[in-house]
């Protein structure tokens, strides 16, 4: 996978290459800044929305006739239409305060374990149907934000992020819970590590799924405990390899009808804390 990569930077305008991705210019859409992440599985533009796989994505750029490309159809990304009207900042702040007046709304974090305590502590709000969560950083400044898709909503993009958002930020529900404890568990999903928040642990989340750089957990001096998703265990042992003596990979004994801790935490807070500190 990885010589994929390499052969896609030869092939695109301005590439800038991390650990396991590229960020070039989108060969779809005229713009001016870099904005196609090409993975070692798949490309998306965080602008124009086109994807597909990088094998795919590699046979266009070599001019193969046969190569599909996708878009997701009748989709736009939420933020870029939000931002035409405010910044982030006003944007958030207008989705809490709808949530905080509409308590019908939150019945869906209800069912994922939050209480009204724990969602107005976290900033979180509702617009158009999409849950917004703001990403702080340890001095609570916004330097981001992720959208997670409603109930109602049926697409393949369950979680969205502002155009041009840095893809290795992370989601921390508690940073001062972050500092004090010895060791840090991570997921890939936001709503796992504010499960984890709920039984006591420092926990921070991926914002990008599997896919995050390893130095951006550089600043973390600190073991970092990934606790994957079913599924997702080849990819957590293999960040663990890069973090060297910090890294360590919890594989949950999930019961059968959960795939992930915020499944667990729903049908037990008490059983996901067994199955955390076996």
């Amino acid at each position: 996978m990885t010589e994929l990569l390499d052969e896609v930077y030869d092939l695109v305008d301005r590439p800038k290459r991390y650990s396991n991705y590229i960020v070039c210019m989108c060969m779809f859409h005229e713009g001016y800044r870099p904005n196609l992440f090409v993975y070692e599985d798949m490309y998306r533009c965080a602008s124009c929305e086109q994807f597909g796989t990088t094998r795919n994505l590699l046979d266009f750029l070599n001019g193969t006739p046969t190569v599909y490309t996708g878009i997701v159809q009748n989709f736009r990304n939420p933020f870029t239409r939000w931002a035409r009207d405010k910044p982030l900042l006003k944007v958030l702040r207008s989705a809490k305060n709808h949530l905080k007046h509409k308590s019908f709304l939150r019945s869906y974090l209800y069912k994922r374990g939050l209480t009204d305590e724990l969602i107005d502590k976290l900033k979180l709000g509702y617009k158009e149907d999409w849950y917004t969560f703001p990403i702080l950083d340890k001095d609570k400044k916004l330097i981001g934000a992720v959208a997670r898709a409603g109930e109602g909503r049926d697409q393949q993009s369950k979680y969205v992020v502002p155009a041009n958002q840095d893809p290795n930020l992370l989601y921390v529900p508690c940073w001062k819970r972050l500092e004090a404890q010895r060791a840090i568990y991570m997921t890939y999903g936001i709503l796992d590590s504010i499960s984890l928040f709920l039984i006591g642990l420092a926990s921070m989340s991926t914002l990008s799924g599997q896919r995050i750089d390893s130095k951006s957990l550089d600043n973390f001096r600190k073991k970092v405990i990934i606790v994957p998703d079913r599924h997702e265990e080849q990819s957590a042992h293999k960040l663990a390899n890069k973090l060297g003596w910090r890294g360590k990979v919890l594989e949950l004994d999930y019961p059968d009808d959960c795939d992930d801790p915020n499944d667990v935490y729903m049908k037990s807070p008490k059983l996901l804390k067994e199955l955390i500190m076996v």
